[in-house]
């Protein structure tokens, strides 16, 4: 049985994802189209909210990644927390 921290989670960790894979597929789109004014608009947008998401998974729940550790925090202090997929409950 998945606990409401662990389910609050991995609705962060899906956010991330969902806005990972926007700008990844942006990206590509704009390599095809670089002068695409509405497409750069968008991606630095989902880029600015990926960013936000990003740290404030970091501020709940502990740094995601290297990029995400903030001041006074041991660098690799995520190891010591259970992974997504170890949550349960299909996450």
């Amino acid at each position: 049985m998945m606990t409401n921290q662990n389910a609050e989670r991995c609705k962060a960790c899906r956010n991330i994802q969902t806005l990972g894979f926007t700008l990844y597929d942006l990206l590509l789109f704009l390599d095809t189209h670089p002068c695409d004014q509405d497409a750069q608009k968008r991606y630095f947008s989902c880029l600015e909210q990926y960013n936000k998401a990003l740290a404030e998974y970091a501020e709940h729940f502990g740094p995601m990644n290297a990029s995400t550790v903030v001041p006074g925090c041991e660098q690799w202090e995520w190891v010591c927390t259970p992974f997504p997929w170890e949550l349960g409950g299909g996450c």
